[in-house]
């Protein structure tokens, strides 16, 4: 018997009513080893398809049960017997699935289960990479390959920077430039979500694009102004003002570029253009460009203008100008925009032709009103790609201030809502995002469940002691767990796969792991400060925090004194909710090294001490992080391996050299490893060796220092395989709790 998970477009039901079987790629299909599939299991084929906004509604998942021998190497012959559920992504696509197909029964996905594991900032990225190399192409920068296919448009991608992928994913969310949060605000970040004010009647010449460079500059300059704009504000450069008046005054139809000449000859201006020139790599032009370029074809009715774009292109003065122009228009459009202008551009022959080829506007057909992916102007809040919260960050309410602490960090979201109760998800793997969404924390243990729809806790068969005692204890009240902890399905089946085990470092039960067998049967003797997984299918790369706004403010002040308590507490704050667990000396380094690189001083007893402060400060208020024997964790965040081997170490041999180091991993992380190994290879406990433990991590073992430390990372695997079968023994202590 084998189980099946695929993905199908709900159009081919129809084959089922009528036929009453499909034939479904093995791309678009895989076998799942549990009762019911996790959430990578869904995951993972969502990888492998690119759903448009709206396509999600017509894209259903099938849990499938074969007895019958079937073959890899063809296409799978499915029955409408076999399948044992229909999935919808979201309960709005359930519904409208049932009106159409009213005969089929759907299931569906938990709520905010797409945003919980930032779903739609996985497809932003992907239109955004296919969207920069249709730019190059339309823009005779970049050859098209052979044959146009998604995999071939990513594989042609250029890189983009952190900076433009934050811009595109606040705009999707309609966030206002101006309420950007210091780890968010970067310039290109706030050219991409820049909405002009139409209440200061800039002119609709190219001299308004020069105010509009004026207003960003203001938000980039004053770090911590998350007020709407106003030209009334003490700290508003009316210097600056006043000279763009008097250009614009004295030559109001100058053209875009002479504009930039005439501002580099003025002081205030001048200002400027230095530091956009610093900012992006001696290519300032970039941002008026970009925001001629992007008025022209952003909205309902605009679309691709071939000419008019190529004709603005030609003004830049050499090819890496071109280019990124390219790449940032491009990934701000999407490929969804770009796909007819680029087919066109081909000459693909079932196209039809367009009324203006210049412009692209539909002809007959009528098949260019499809609206763009990224367009704010027009998003669609019933999509699960929508914004987290519309009513905040409604268009048009410029009066409200929001907290600027309220970022996107990095594309993480905020909390997502407890999943509601379905019957084909597997929740017993299943942890909701806990504080932001990390999309790789899955396949874990939750703490709480419920059973005839009236909650308990689990009782208490792990012994913990003062030093982390946040998730269980004796007089611990039920609401001190967390909500999204909650099982909310019928009972717990008594064969569960519990994936992940609460453990604590309580250094004084050390011994005990030696002699865990005589343990009573509900007890556990750990050494670990926060959960880890054990049931991890993959290992994927180390995730760093982006740094670029902390370092673009550097550029510009070149004082670390300058830089305010709040944003360097912001930094820290997302290196520590990026990379946790990590060495308090890890984030005194990194840090070291972007004030290194941009030539500012960091002394060791001003700004380290300063940066010293700030880490324990950031720690104290903090209650869901937590330090212990020289790493800091977040506690509610599993612990999962995670590779270090990373394809874009960004020219950073100092800091891949220190993620490679033993000394460098925590006992946690080393654990999950551990279970990792041996879950995806099935062997016995005693199969794994240091070596499956240096290949997961791609840790240095040459050197005095590197054998000392693997040295710790073979206790702690003695420590681990003295400790029962965590999962066995789990299943039996809540099986005994249930005949009690």
């Amino acid at each position: 018997m084998s189980r099946i998970l695929a993905i199908m477009d709900s159009s081919w039901l129809y084959r089922f009513k009528i036929l009453g079987s499909v034939i479904i790629p093995w791309s678009d299909a895989l076998e799942f080893s549990d009762t019911l599939p996790v959430p990578e299991d869904y995951l993972e084929l969502l990888k492998s398809i690119s759903i448009p906004r709206r396509g999600y509604i017509t894209k259903i998942f099938l849990i499938i049960n074969i007895t019958r021998a079937y073959s890899y190497d063809e296409s799978l012959d499915v029955s409408i017997s076999e399948v044992e559920f229909l999935v919808a992504m979201d309960e709005v696509a359930q519904d409208k699935l049932g009106q159409k197909w009213p005969e089929f029964h759907f299931e569906v996905l938990p709520k905010n289960f797409l945003k919980g594991q930032n779903y739609e900032f996985q497809v932003l990225d992907r239109q955004a990479r296919m969207g920069a190399a249709a730019a190059l192409i339309l823009l005779g920068i970049a050859p098209a390959p052979d044959c146009i296919t998604e995999q071939a448009l990513l594989d042609m991608a250029p890189d983009i920077s952190d900076s433009v992928m934050m811009g595109i994913r606040l705009h999707s969310l309609k966030r206002h430039y101006y309420t950007t949060g210091y780890n968010e605000r970067t310039l290109m970040s706030l050219v991409i979500s820049y909405v002009r004010d139409s209440s200061f009647g800039y002119p609709e010449t190219d001299a308004g694009f020069c105010f509009d460079i004026m207003d960003i500059f203001h938000y980039l300059v004053n770090r911590g102004d998350i007020t709407p704009p106003s030209h009334d504000k003490a700290s508003f450069n009316t210097v600056i003002l006043n000279e763009l008046r008097e250009l614009q005054k004295s030559a109001p139809d100058m053209a875009i570029l002479d504009l930039i000449g005439a501002m580099e000859k003025l002081p205030g201006c001048q200002r400027i253009i230095n530091v956009f020139s610093n900012l992006s790599d001696n290519m300032p032009l970039i941002p008026f460009f970009y925001l001629k370029a992007i008025s022209q074809i952003r909205g309902k009715k605009k679309r691709w203008n071939q000419k008019f774009i190529t004709g603005l292109a030609t003004w830049l003065s050499n090819d890496r100008e071109k280019e990124c122009f390219a790449t940032i228009l491009g990934a701000a459009m999407g490929f969804e925009k770009l796909s007819l202008p680029l087919y066109r551009f081909l000459s693909v022959s079932i196209i039809s032709d367009c009324e203006d080829p210049n412009t692209c506007i539909a002809g007959s057909t009528g098949k260019l009103e499809d609206e763009n992916f990224l367009n704010v102007d027009d998003f669609d809040h019933d999509s699960p790609l929508a914004a987290a919260n519309p009513e905040e960050s409604s268009a048009g309410d410029s009066t409200a201030a929001p907290d600027q602490t309220g970022s996107v960090k990095d594309g993480r979201t905020a909390s997502a809502d407890n999943p509601d109760a379905c019957s084909f998800l597997d929740y017993r793997n299943y942890s909701q995002t806990m504080e932001d969404g990390n999309p790789e924390l899955l396949n874990v243990f939750s703490i709480r469940f419920s059973e005839n729809d009236q909650e308990f806790d689990l009782p208490e068969f792990i012994n913990t002691d003062d030093t982390f005692n946040a998730f269980m204890s004796d007089d611990e009240e039920p609401d001190a767990f967390s909500d999204d902890r909650t099982f909310r399905g019928g009972s717990f089946p008594e064969e569960a796969p519990v994936s992940a085990a609460i453990l604590d470092i309580g250094s004084s039960r050390k011994e005990n792991l030696k002699n865990a067998e005589e343990a009573p049967e509900d007890r556990f003797a750990v050494m670990f400060p926060v959960p880890f997984v054990t049931g991890q299918k993959s290992v994927p790369p180390y995730c760093r925090a982006s740094m670029d706004a902390l370092s673009q403010a550097l550029q510009i002040t070149h004082n670390m004194s300058e830089i305010s308590d709040a944003e360097l507490r912001d930094s820290v704050l997302s290196l520590i909710e990026t990379e946790a667990p990590v060495r308090r000396e890890f984030l005194l380094a990194r840090l070291r090294l972007i004030a290194r690189r941009n030539k500012t001083p960091f002394r060791k007893g001003q700004e380290e001490l300063k940066i010293q402060n700030l880490i324990s400060q950031v720690i104290s208020e903090n209650g869901y992080i937590t330090d212990s024997e020289g790493f800091i964790y977040r506690r509610k965040q599993f612990v999962h391996a995670r590779s270090r081997n990373l394809a874009d170490s960004r020219g950073d041999s100092t800091v891949s050299d220190y993620l490679r180091s033993p000394e460098n991993i925590s006992r946690a992380e080393i654990a999950a490893a551990y279970y990792a190994a041996k879950s995806s290879g099935n062997l016995l406990i005693n199969d794994i060796t240091i070596q499956d433990i240096i290949d997961i991590f791609h840790l240095k073992s040459r050197g005095e220092k590197a054998q000392e430390n693997l040295k710790r990372i073979q206790e702690v695997m003695e420590a681990l395989a003295a400790i029962p079968d965590i999962k066995k023994a789990l299943q039996e202590h809540y099986a005994a709790h249930r005949e009690k």
